[in-house]
């Protein structure tokens, strides 16, 4: 009984770790929109449907101030804060680096639509659209996993400026996820606490010299 217990959990993690999850966005020139991805379910991010909140009473206010409580001091001073930024740089390129490497672009769609009357300046416009396109699709394939992806530009002579028209899904798998998440967390807790000790002996001898 324990080792079929023991077998789906380790079936389930397994699953679990091979679930994609991502974002997926769409933009066109009258819309916009973002949506979370956790396998096949998608919650919309934005816009955001308003919800009509209830009326709450209004607190009485309360007199006086609360005791003579001194205030704590903060977790890190200015120049632990300033510390922790230049310490966490590095790490946090590094996660940056290995984070573009797991994401994958599931899908890519780009529309750039480009016209004018006149059939001259029209014909010069979808010239500039393609170079603009191919300016931004050579970077994106080129330092992203894309695995579906496609790029057109459109002439209209009934338009006089253009318009970009976008979709792209990316994910990467709840594992990938953990194993970055927890690669680069403990590093980050082991430069914060350290930081902490530091800004902790600097006050401690600040206290001590003041006496």
């Amino acid at each position: 009984m324990m080792w079929a217990v023991l077998a789906a959990a380790l079936a389930a993690v397994f699953l679990l770790g091979g679930l994609r999850v991502g974002l997926r966005g769409e933009y066109t020139p009258e819309t916009a929109g973002a949506w979370l991805r956790v396998g096949p379910t998608e919650f919309r991010l934005f816009p955001r449907q308003e919800e009509k909140k209830p009326d709450r009473p209004k607190k009485a206010r309360q007199e006086g101030t609360g005791g003579g409580k001194q205030p704590r001091p903060p977790f890190l001073s200015r120049r632990g804060l300033l510390e922790l930024g230049r310490r966490l740089f590095p790490l946090l390129l590094e996660a940056a680096g290995q984070f573009r490497r797991k994401l994958q672009i599931d899908e890519l769609r780009l529309r750039l639509v480009a016209g004018a009357p006149d059939p001259a300046d029209a014909a010069l416009r979808y010239g500039q659209a393609n170079a603009l396109l191919g300016g931004i699709w050579q970077p994106v394939t080129r330092a992203f996993h894309v695995k579906d992806g496609r790029a057109r530009v459109e002439l209209d002579f009934d338009r006089t400026e253009p318009a970009l028209y976008g979709r792209v899904s990316l994910s990467l798998t709840v594992g990938e996820l953990a194993a970055l998440g927890l690669s680069f967390g403990v590093k980050a807790l082991s430069v914060l606490l350290a930081v902490r000790r530091e800004d902790r002996r600097r006050a401690g001898q600040k206290q001590k010299a003041a006496v």
